[in-house]
Formats: structure tokens, C-alpha cells, sequence
């Protein structure tokens, strides 16, 4: 195929990614309201488990074929990505900072999370007890989250609610295809151009795992939906550490290389403090938000060539 084609049908793939975004967001708010959530627990709930969706079953298939470290590495991956990426085009996007802010309880439960995480992997080892320790934490946090977070519910119409949540499938199935064909015909320019195998997995797939958070953060922010977007990037990284990695515990161990402890998840854990000191505080200006959204982007780079030279 001609790769002009390959290039128009790459950028009808994000015209398509970002009007399916802007639909999933939409009815995700409508459903998060019928069940009286408030947009940050739509974000984290509803947005962040369909985003994270795709990581999760990678990370399972992978350990059902007997390769659960690759897994292991999409979860705190994938979780790099949508901090160093997403929550950086958010700074630079956003003219509303004040609305970028985690409560108090939020900034809480993301801290130690991340922090106990660390600890059950300390050892090099995450076997069947670290499963049920790493669930039992995903079920605690989201009931931190959601007892913070609660509203009262405005509309209780159920056959309003089937059409709903109808819409919101299609929607985020038209999110999840339009991501792959993004990548299918990333892949396909890629290899014309005779980059190397390497730079195609550590760009461009990265990168496409991150397209569904990333796409209805963007859609978030520009449709004055904040804290859908804080909490869409909340939600995925939580349910990626704890579920995707909880569940691979489930059907066999992992052995972490300690490289990736002394790295990896260093590198995340530091942008995960880093994003809620950012997202609570009210006393920066604009200008360090706009900063802080490039050293993200840098960090990410430096990141991905770190990933290449390995």
C-alpha cells in the first residue's frame, strides 16, 4: 500500500478516535449521573476501566501464554505513558488549573497505593498472596473513593438508561478500534520509513495504549470536564497496578528483575508523586503548570530511549 494512503487513513483514524471520544465521554457522564457519581468518580470508575480495559486483558493473555513479566512491564508501562503523556498534553491543553485538584482523600488513597504496591514487589517476587493483597486494596480504594465522592442521583429512568449505556458501548468500541488502526497504520509508515523493530514497539505501541486515555482526557478537558480527566488517569493506573498485575498473580508468579524496580517503577512512582503534588496544589501559576507539562514529555522520552538502549 502506497504510503500516502497509509497517512490519510492514519489521520482518519484520529478524526475517529476523537469524535468516538468525545461520544464516550459524553454518555460515560450520563450513566456516571444515573447512578449519582460525581465526574471525578466517572472518571475513575467508568472512563478509567474501559480505558484501561485493553492493558488489563494484554496483561492477562500474556500470563495465560506464559509470559507474564510482559504483563508485568504493560501495567507500570502503560502507567509511565498516561502520567508522563497524558496528564503532560493536560497541563499544556488546559486554561483552567484551578479545576485540575485532588481532594484530599483522592491524593491520599493514589499515594499509599503506590507506595504498598512498591512494597509487595520489593521482594522481586508477586505470586498468588500478593494477588488477594492487591485486590482486597483495589476493592478498599474504591470504596474510599466512592464514599468521597458520592452524589445524589438525577434521573432514575431505566429505559433512558439502557439507551444510555447502548450508546456508551458503541462509543467506546468505536474508541478502541480507531486506536488500533491508529497503530495498524503507524506500523505500516514505520516500517516504510526502515525503522527498526524496537523503535516501532517502544514508540508507537506505547504510545497506542495509551491513545484511549489519552483521547478522552483531551475530550475532558476541552468539553470543561476536569475532573473526568484527572480521574479517568486515576482510575486506569490504579485498576492497571492492582487488577491487571492482581489478576496475572492469579495464574502464575512473576519474577522482577530488579532493574525494573530500581527504574521503572521508580520512574512512575515519581510521577505519581509529582502528578498529585501538580493536581492539589493551588499555589502555582500557569506558567509552571505549562513547564511541568514539558519536563513530563521529556521525562517520557527519555523514558522510551531508555526502554530502545536496554
Amino acid at each position: 500500500m502506497n504510503i500516502y494512503i497509509d497517512v490519510f487513513l492514519l489521520i482518519l483514524g484520529f478524526i475517529i478516535v476523537f469524535q468516538s471520544a468525545n461520544k464516550f465521554i459524553l454518555y460515560a457522564e450520563s450513566l456516571g449521573n444515573y447512578f449519582g457519581l460525581s465526574n471525578l468518580l466517572i472518571g475513575i470508575v467508568i472512563v478509567g476501566l474501559a480505558t484501561s480495559m485493553p492493558e488489563i486483558l494484554v496483561s492477562i493473555i500474556s500470563a495465560l501464554q506464559g509470559n507474564p513479566f510482559l504483563g508485568f512491564g504493560n501495567a507500570i508501562g502503560s502507567n509511565i505513558a498516561n502520567i508522563s503523556l497524558v496528564i503532560a498534553v493536560v497541563m499544556l491543553i488546559s486554561n483552567n488549573y484551578s479545576k485540575l485538584k485532588i481532594e484530599k482523600n483522592n491524593f491520599l488513597v493514589l499515594i499509599i497505593i503506590s507506595v504498598f504496591f512498591f512494597l509487595l514487589i520489593f521482594d522481586g517476587n508477586f505470586d498468588r498472596y500478593d494477588s488477594i493483597i492487591s485486590l482486597t486494596l483495589l476493592l478498599l480504594s474504591f470504596f474510599v473513593l466512592i464514599k468521597s465522592n458520592k452524589k445524589e442521583s438525577n434521573n432514575k429512568n431505566e429505559s433512558n438508561f439502557f439507551k444510555v449505556f447502548s450508546y456508551f458501548l458503541i462509543s467506546y468500541i468505536f474508541l478502541i478500534i480507531s486506536s488500533k488502526i491508529i497503530v495498524h497504520f503507524g506500523v505500516n509508515i514505520a516500517e516504510k520509513l526502515n525503522l527498526s523493530d524496537l523503535t516501532v514497539g517502544a514508540v508507537i505501541f506505547a504510545f497506542g495504549t495509551s491513545l484511549p486515555e489519552l483521547s478522552a482526557s483531551i475530550v475532558s478537558i476541552m468539553n470543561k470536564k476536569y475532573n473526568i480527566a484527572i480521574g479517568n488517569i486515576l482510575g486506569s493506573n490504579l485498576l492497571n497496578l492492582l487488577l491487571g498485575v492482581g489478576l496475572i498473580g492469579f495464574v502464575t508468579n512473576i519474577n522482577i528483575p530488579q532493574f525494573v524496580l530500581n527504574f521503572d517503577y521508580s520512574i512512575m512512582l515519581t510521577l505519581t508523586l509529582s502528578m498529585v503534588l501538580f493536581t492539589k496544589n493551588k499555589a502555582f501559576s500557569p506558567g509552571v503548570y505549562k513547564l511541568t507539562g514539558i519536563l513530563f514529555l521529556l521525562l517520557y522520552v527519555y523514558y522510551i530511549i531508555s526502554v530502545i538502549m536496554r
